[in-house]
């Protein structure tokens, strides 16, 4: 599809930026960034060194990593996420049609072999929220006569009944 921007994703636990595939088949291998490569952060007030702006190439390389590191297909976990970067509202609107027509399951003779789309977006059946369950509800424990005495004669009169009485 036009205005791919590359796909996340990696193995367990481990999450990469590929940004390229070269080879076919059992061969075949993505090429990845590791987003979580550790950069020099760049100055408030500008550079790497404290430049003012506008930044220097130096400064912009910095940005980026530097290694391109690359995984066999086979290695990859099945989850991922696709970018795509349209520039604008137009631009969209046609990617949305493309991205549609891709998705449509063909009839064995559009190259994909034989097999369906490559992906498929299918809805996700809705469940009712489940609450957990619970027990029946029950009266709370009322004390018989004499506890009740008891528990009255150890109680202290509240303040606001002092004050009632006074």
């Amino acid at each position: 599809l036009r205005y791919g921007a590359g796909m996340l994703g990696g193995r367990p636990r481990r999450s990469f930026f590929f940004a390229g595939v070269h080879g076919e088949g059992e061969t075949a291998s993505a090429f990845y960034y590791d987003p979580h490569t550790a950069q020099p952060a760049l100055g408030t007030d500008g550079g790497v060194a404290g430049a003012r702006w506008p930044l220097s190439a130096a400064d912009v390389a910095s940005c980026h990593c530097a290694g391109l590191r690359k995984m066999r297909l086979t290695e990859l976990d099945p989850s991922l996420a696709l970018a795509f970067l349209c520039p604008t509202r137009a631009d969209f609107a046609k990617w949305a049609v493309d991205a549609r027509a891709a998705l449509q399951h063909d009839d064995g003779g559009g190259g994909g072999g034989g097999g369906g789309a490559l992906l498929d977006i299918r809805p996700l059946p809705i469940r009712p929220h489940s609450r957990p369950h619970r027990k029946p509800h029950r009266r709370p424990h009322r004390p018989s006569g004499e506890a009740r005495a008891a528990d009255e004669a150890r109680t202290p009169p509240s303040p606001r009944g002092a004050e009632a009485d006074g």
